[in-house]
């Protein structure tokens, strides 16, 4: 029984020296954030010290060249020293304004390093005293639960001991399955994200085997036959898809079966031309050239 009370009182020793390293760790940090401000502080100065002398140097060296200019300038080019004393004034007002939103920029990195530093002060002290409230927690409940182990014939120390590991395999056993519900859920996101892509990519290769179907379907033999059916309708007279069905014909003339101008329309030289051919074509040519029927050209005004 002594033996596990030494094991006790080491376990105490044990956790004071935690608190006294954690005391000294907080001691640490604060000491490197206060460091890390006056070497920023210090930084600070000399970059605004740096930015007023080079500012200063350049208003000094601009003013100069102005008072030069003035001296050297007529009266015509005093309106020109005006308008460049409201730029100067202009840039002035700038270079105020940066300084200015540069020193509320620092003021707020400033407070926000101040509040960050709290915060790890806040967050040191929450984690210490929350360990110093388990350890005393833990002397208590051993307190409480010492004379009734005893007395059961039982070590307060094992059974304290072995409580504490079996909360913490709880403990850890909880954090194991919302782990694995977690992967669960990423999983299931990531196959219904992929589902989705494979889903586009189908969809996108049926949409182009469709487009690949209808551009051989275009290439085949019957679309070609076909269009040149309706091409010879089109320019047939009678409309028809064969010039000699019987095959009886000594010869075709083309300008006997079609509707079209060869090179002697217009020469009076179209006597071999169908009638009804001639009228189609004078149709056709007067809708091309958007003539009124009942124009009958210069011939008619001349008659």
């Amino acid at each position: 029984a002594i033996s596990h009370y030494a094991e006790g009182l080491e376990s105490v020793l044990d956790s004071k020296q935690l608190l006294d390293h954690l005391d000294e760790e907080k001691r640490r940090r604060q000491k490197e954030l206060d460091e890390q401000t006056a070497r920023r502080k210090e930084r600070t100065k000399r970059l605004e010290k740096e930015a007023l002398d080079a500012q200063a140097k350049q208003l000094a060296d601009y003013q100069a060249s102005q008072a030069v200019i003035v001296k050297k300038l007529n009266k015509e080019a005093k309106a020109k020293v005006v308008d460049e004393n409201n730029r100067t004034k202009a840039l002035t007002a700038t270079v105020k304004e940066l300084n200015d939103r540069k020193e509320k920029n620092r003021i707020e990195a400033v407070l926000e390093l101040k509040t960050n530093v709290d915060a790890v002060r806040a967050e040191v002290a929450t984690m210490a005293e929350k360990h110093n409230r388990k350890i005393e927690k833990a002397k208590k409940q051993l307190e409480d639960e010492k004379e009734s182990l005893l007395a059961q014939g039982l070590n307060p120390y094992v059974e304290f001991r072995k409580k504490q590991i079996e909360e913490e395999a709880a403990a850890r056993e909880k954090r194991m399955k919302a782990a694995v519900e977690k992967n669960k859920a990423d999983l299931a996101a990531q196959m219904e994200k992929e589902h989705k892509f494979i889903e586009k990519q189908e969809k996108a290769k049926r949409q182009a085997e469709k487009y690949e179907k209808e551009h051989r379907a275009s290439l085949g033999r019957h679309v070609i036959e076909e269009r040149n059916r309706a091409y010879i309708e089109s320019k047939t007279s009678a409309h028809t898809e064969v010039l000699d069905p019987s095959g009886k014909a000594a010869r075709v003339d083309p300008s006997q079966i079609t509707d079209v101008a060869d090179f002697t329309f217009g020469l009076g030289k179209t006597a071999r031309i169908p009638k009804e051919s001639m009228k189609k074509i004078t149709d056709l040519i007067r809708q091309e050239l958007k003539v009124d029927k009942e124009d009958f050209g210069e011939s008619h005004e001349t008659t």
